[in-house]
């Protein structure tokens, strides 16, 4: 579909000024973006086969892991070059590691990262922009549904505040984009809720898996949590009635078997 028909319905919903400037954008974005009818054919195809197949998945999955590793080194590169810009210490020698940093910049760099931390969130309230949701609720209760946007907020915050000097992991972060690039790919492609699930676990395990060098650690971590939910749901959908009144066998068995009206005398 041509940019020029996705961008001509929201300038109309939109402020005067603000349909003008899209008006002025649709038609040169439509000419620039729009695909032939051949190519969204293949597209179309592709997608169906995604959907349809386990090998399709798969190479889904894969791609989606690749992503994510890279990600991961993108975000670790990114601390590491602000450690040595800041704290000026060599890029081999970790910060927790290094034996002299100056006192005033340890003193100061976390301060300023939290006002920078802080302004963010300023912003984010007044704009009234949605909190950003995890791995685990999106796969409990959103379908695996999940923003790129939001996730790469999270992630620059991470990133911010792990590069000026606090003591704060960037596992979270790691899994947050891994997942929203798997969501974002996932729904893309028009993937099943089932299937979508899936692979949110697959982005955010393949993000750990990246970033400590341990395949098997990022598959158990999104089997036993980022999908546990799932299982957990299955499980209770799949067991058996819990009470005895639910279960039609015994709710014959429980039927009286004497006549309600007593018997006549002989």
């Amino acid at each position: 579909m041509p940019a020029s028909q996705i961008l001509s319905p929201l300038a109309r919903r939109a402020s005067p000024r603000i349909s003008s400037v899209m008006g002025l954008l649709a038609e040169p974005l439509g000419r620039l973006i729009s695909l032939p009818r051949p190519a969204l054919i293949v597209f179309a195809a592709v997608r169906a086969r995604l959907r349809a197949s386990e090998f399709g998945m798969t190479a889904l999955a894969i791609t989606v892991g690749v992503l994510a590793g890279l990600c991961v080194a993108v975000m670790t590169s990114a601390v590491n070059a602000a450690h040595v810009r800041i704290y000026d210490i060599p890029f081999d020698v970790r910060l927790s590691a290094a034996e002299r940093v100056a006192p005033l910049t340890a003193f100061g760099a976390p301060m300023l990262g939290g006002l920078l931390l802080g302004a963010i969130d300023v912003w984010l309230a007044r704009t009234k922009a949605p909190s950003a949701v995890d791995p685990v609720e999106a796969n409990a209760l959103r379908g695996g549904r999940m923003s790129l946007q939001q996730s790469l907020l999270v992630a620059t915050q991470t990133v911010i505040s792990n590069g000026c000097g606090a003591s704060v992991g960037l596992e979270a972060g790691y899994a947050q984009i891994g997942a929203g690039v798997a969501s974002y790919l996932g729904v893309r492609s028009r993937l099943r809720r089932q299937d979508l699930r899936m692979l949110v676990g697959c982005g955010a395990g393949g993000a750990i898996a990246a970033a400590f060098g341990a395949p098997l650690t990022g598959a158990f971590y999104a089997f036993e949590l980022i999908m546990a939910p799932i299982r957990s749901r299955m499980r209770f959908l799949s067991s058996p009635p819990l009470s005895p009144r639910l279960s039609p066998r015994n709710r014959s068995l429980a039927r009286p078997t004497t006549s309600p009206h007593p018997p006549s005398p002989r």
